[in-house]
């Protein structure tokens, strides 16, 4: 097909017109006067994508309601939480994360191989697992 033929009309209908029917809707809900799809209806919009709109319309709010919320950590005393281990650890090389893990596997009395009992650290295809099943760890 070298030519796209838009099949429906989703999507086309302005963005002030879907946030006046989704103000509509969020204001009558509690009067249960209006539904999101006779309001859908009315301004000629499919009910699904007026609904998709109101939550996130719901969720915009509720995030800036959470930050106008939150106290300032120096008027109320607050004080930060100890850092995590991940936090703590900031910096490993590679060779020390090897190493770590072979400390914990022996601390934690699982059974390790005999490689890892010579080098006194783990092998680096147990590192390139760990990599695999935990991406947001980010190490040197």
């Amino acid at each position: 097909m070298r030519t796209y033929k838009r099949k429906t009309e989703r999507g086309k209908t302005p963005p002030d017109i879907m946030e006046i029917a989704a103000k509509l809707v969020v204001e009558t809900l509690d009067l249960r006067e209006y539904s999101v799809l006779k309001i859908a209806k009315e301004f000629d919009i499919n009910f699904s994508t007026l609904s998709r709109y109101i939550q996130k319309l719901k969720k915009r709010n509720l995030c800036q309601i959470r930050e106008q919320e939150t106290p300032n950590p120096a008027s109320t005393g607050y004080q930060q939480p100890r850092p995590r281990s991940s936090q703590i650890m900031f910096g490993l090389t590679l060779k020390e994360v090897r190493k770590f893990a072979y400390e914990c596997g022996v601390s934690f009395r699982v059974n390790v191989s005999d490689s890892w009992e010579s080098n006194k650290c783990a092998g680096p295809d147990c590192f390139t697992a760990f990599k695999k099943r935990n991406p947001k760890f980010s190490i040197r």
